[in-house]
């Protein structure tokens, strides 16, 4: 019980719509099976996911990670880099969507020329000297 308690405040449930979240993940794991949900719905919902990501920065990266208790993080080079491979392979399975733009803003946002020492900047590794 006390396990359960620290996960709920770990999760901040008290917050709007994180128990309506929370719930329905404990009690409808079979429910994309039961609505008929395609393939292709899951990668366009996780495609506005990762589009959701980019969006939350102004820098043109991609952020970290989702908090629950926090939102979004800071872009993060190493996320932004693994993900112009999909956003690349996303824009072939689902053309016209823009997902091409976001991979070459991605690579333009954290481009090795930007900086002197050929190296990502990123806000959780500041560059100095």
């Amino acid at each position: 019980m006390l396990v359960e308690l620290k996960r709920l405040a770990r999760y901040r449930a008290w917050v709007r719509g994180h128990p309506a979240f929370l719930l329905s993940q404990a009690f409808h794991r079979e429910r994309n099976l039961r609505c008929g949900f395609t393939d292709e719905d899951h990668l366009r919902a996780a495609a506005q996911w990762l589009a959701a990501a980019q969006d939350s920065q102004s820098d043109g990266g991609v952020a970290g990670r989702y908090q629950l208790n926090r939102g979004w993080t800071s872009s993060y080079p190493e996320t932004t880099g693994y993900m112009v491979p999909t956003l690349l392979a996303l824009s072939r399975a689902l053309p016209g969507a823009g997902f091409r733009e976001r991979a070459e803003r991605q690579c333009n946002s954290y481009c090795p020329c930007n900086h002197r020492k050929a190296v990502f900047r990123s806000s959780k590794s500041p560059i100095t000297g």
